[in-house]
């Protein structure tokens, strides 16, 4: 979880690439712009981080919102800017 701009939510994807909580969820909003939704079973994989993980970035960047939550995952929101990223 970022708390105050200091990133310390920190997971790996399978290639073992460092990912802090702000560029995955950079990431999840890039999925959401070329292929309209996620899901919680596919983020979990990708990035090897716990569904919790993944429910709680799905749930923060619908606060800010970029998504709409679903279940088992979430889709897009309509005209979300294209050059739209996560920034705190």
């Amino acid at each position: 979880m970022s708390v105050h701009g200091t990133q310390t939510m920190i997971s790996f994807t399978k290639g073992g690439i460092l990912l802090f909580a702000d560029e995955r969820r950079n990431v999840i909003i890039n999925m959401l712009q070329s292929q309209g939704s996620v899901s919680v079973a596919c983020l979990t994989e990708r990035f090897g981080i716990s569904i919790e993980t993944v429910r709680r970035d799905l749930s923060f960047l619908e606060q800010k919102g970029v998504l709409t939550r679903v279940h088992g995952g979430a889709i897009s929101n309509k005209g979300m800017n294209k050059s739209l990223q996560y920034t705190q």
